[in-house]
């Protein structure tokens, strides 16, 4: 493996989650979507954007953005103070899911030959089932795939387990 981890953050069910705080309640705000032209209501936990941010800049993992948001990424970082982070992919292409671009992504990564981190609360299974070489690099420790409860969005242990993989590739 050569070159810095790659990070291939989702937004929604992962940062924006329904019961996203630990222990209190999540922080809420309202980011506009200049695709959709609407207002959502974002809710996130601020330790989780602290540790995402701080694993960036202290350069442990390149985070780079892998999620619908990805067109509208710099309202959704100026509400969040997270970032500023690259996205995977600038737009959904017409002849492909958002699920087949977030997998390529990830394979992307992986053949560049860069360590991987993907959390995603809905693509990461099926992507394992599409895609065998994303299970092997997981278990040849080339990856680690975490797919956190959607409404809860990523937790402290989920945290844990990726500052260990980063620390240890």
């Amino acid at each position: 493996m050569s070159g810095r981890p790659v990070w291939l953050l989702d937004v929604d069910g992962v940062v924006n989650a329904y019961y996203a705080g630990w222990r209190r309640e999540p922080h809420v705000v309202q980011v506009w979507s200049a695709a959709d032209q609407y207002s959502y209501r974002i809710r996130w936990e601020p330790r989780v954007v602290d540790a995402i941010n701080r694993i960036h800049h202290d350069r442990l993992a390149e985070v780079r953005w892998c999620s619908t948001w990805c067109t509208d990424i710099q309202n959704l970082q100026d509400a969040l103070a997270a970032g500023p982070f690259r996205t995977a992919f600038p737009a959904r292409a017409n002849d492909l899911s958002w699920a087949e671009m977030k997998a390529r992504a990830a394979l992307e990564v992986l053949g560049s030959g860069r360590p991987l981190v993907w959390t995603d609360d809905e693509e990461i299974g099926a992507a394992r089932e599409r895609h065998p070489r994303l299970g092997d690099a997981e278990r040849d420790g080339r990856a680690l795939l975490v797919a956190p409860s959607g409404s809860c969005g990523l937790r402290p242990r989920d945290i844990r387990r990726i500052a260990a993989f980063l620390g240890a590739v």
